[in-house]
């Protein structure tokens, strides 16, 4: 990826960014709209908006900008429409992704190498699935394509002789801080890559790069910290979570479960690709080594934490995806019509294998498991029937005077013999909250908290003594599909 960029004409990445940019508006907007409670992070985040408020540990650069947005439009005072707004951004920044991707591999590698990375990102049953949150993974991704952009770019980062590289890579590296916290870690990276990049003066320019990255941190945040933002609880917590899990449980998940779920997103059409491409880059120059480096060990560093979540995968695909189209470029121009024939059958079966996930994804966003329970049960149960739910559930907008306790997790209420001396006859469960203690196998179970431990035993109790009577798969997207189970532990009186 060490091309020259005046090889490539300016015209040639102008365009293919803007194709990627009209063909990402096309994917991502409009936005979702389902109701903003079915998220677990979007009230915090739209209490926060409306409060005027930053608890500084969801990113404060994701809700300063929807927070602007918002005002613009009026909405201060409806949630649903702010979340709803931070949810369009979402599919913005995506869209915006695409484009600085396609940019920085036209630049590096050739139009057509930048068009199937673009490709490869807007096609991403990931991509799709994030664009229509309101959170802080398109921006993430946006600002590192962003910052990969002006690495891309450097040897013209020059006016009369000045380059402007160090100052440019230090404010897209100070938006990528501000975007998910975990990127000080491209800290020495981008030192590394200043430095070498820098004919003279190299230390002035590694100071440069540096005041602008910290400079446009600590501005953007400490105007918050003034106004007495919990920013040691919040540390504290991310800490907690970060050596802990989320749930208690997180220290049992195993190494390699990063790497199983990147096999399992990645299609087996696109893994040749990343292979070829890898074997390619390597000889290709410093850089594409530098980022195949840090990318490999980003992917072992998260598969040591035991705070697990997919969307820490989300950098990775971004360079898979990357890899993935400078592979098929490749392949076009290996020995004539032979691999211009190869590389169109294996871009063929890509679409058809990720554009399937896609477009399946994309139906799922249209369905709501709470309204197609909710009809169950007023299809089948009498209105005698009373539920106790875990809080996730969300089911008291259905049946408001029927659900008669709900706390975070359900076994906090008590065994089923409390539940049935409390008059509950039905109990609604969600995998995405209990799948943390029942699947675990009983000898890891063994080394749980008390806490973690009790949840599992009273979770297994209601499937082990209840009758299921309906239930749900818990897949992406997990906000509409979190995976409801209906479990009978009583009779209830006819009505």
């Amino acid at each position: 990826m060490n091309s020259p960029v005046g090889a490539i004409h300016g015209e040639k990445v102008v365009s293919t960014a803007g194709v990627a940019l009209l063909v990402g508006l096309c994917i991502f907007l409009p936005s979702a709209t389902f109701p903003l409670e079915y998220h677990n992070d979007e009230p915090s985040k739209v209490l926060q908006i409306q409060t005027e408020t930053r608890n500084l540990c969801h990113p404060v650069l994701m809700l300063d900008i929807a927070d602007a947005i918002i005002r613009l439009r009026g909405v201060r005072d409806e949630p649903q429409k702010i979340a709803e707004t931070g949810r369009t951004l979402s599919g913005l920044y995506s869209a915006g992704t695409a484009a600085l991707l396609a940019a920085a591999v036209t630049a590096t590698r050739g139009s057509l190498a930048g068009l199937a990375a673009a490709v490869f990102f807007l096609i991403s049953p990931e991509t799709f699935e994030i664009s229509n949150y309101f959170k802080e993974d398109a921006l993430h991704l946006f600002t590192l394509s962003l910052l990969g952009l002006c690495v891309a770019l450097r040897p013209r980062h020059s006016v009369r002789g000045v380059s402007w590289f160090p100052m440019l890579s230090g404010l897209a590296l100070g938006l990528a801080i501000s975007s998910k916290y975990y990127t000080w870690g491209l800290l020495p990276a981008v030192v590394i890559l200043v430095y070498t990049s820098s004919k003279r003066h190299r230390l002035g320019a590694v100071a440069l790069a540096l005041a602008v990255a910290l400079g446009f941190t600590a501005a953007l945040h400490l105007p918050w910290l003034w106004r007495g933002s919990p920013l040691q609880d919040e540390l504290k917590l991310e800490l907690v979570h970060l050596f802990h899990g989320h749930y208690g449980v997180g220290i049992q998940a195993p190494h390699t479960l990063y790497v199983e779920n990147l096999l399992q997103k990645v299609s087996w059409i696109a893994l040749p690709l990343v292979f070829w491409s890898v074997g390619l880059l390597t000889r290709r120059g410093k850089a594409s080594l530098f980022l195949i480096i840090l990318t490999f060990v980003y992917l072992v560093a998260i598969s040591f934490l035991p705070k697990y979540s997919e969307r820490y995968l989300h950098p990775v695909l971004l360079a898979v995806q990357t890899a993935a189209g400078c592979g098929l470029a490749d392949m076009a121009r290996y020995k004539g019509w032979f691999g211009v024939s190869l590389s169109l059958i294996v871009a063929l079966l890509a679409l058809i294998g990720c554009g399937f996930d896609h477009i399946a994804l994309r139906q799922r966003f249209q369905r709501d498991d709470r309204a197609e329970l909710a009809v169950w049960i007023s299809n089948n149960l009498p209105d005698s029937a009373r539920f106790a739910i875990d809080a996730q559930a969300l089911m008291q907008a259905h049946f408001p005077d029927r659900v008669i306790i709900s706390p975070e997790f359900l076994p906090e209420a008590g065994s089923i013999e409390n539940l049935r001396l409390l008059g509950v006859t039905h109990v609604i469960v969600v995998k995405d909250r209990h799948h943390r203690y029942t699947d675990l196998p009983d000898a890891a179970a063994k080394s749980l908290d008390p806490v973690s431990k009790h949840r599992r035993d009273r979770y297994l109790e209601y499937f082990r003594e209840g009758k299921q009577l309906w239930a749900s798969p818990c897949q992406n997207p997990k906000p509409l599909r979190p995976g409801l189970s209906l479990i009978a532990i009583n009779e209830p009186s006819p009505n």
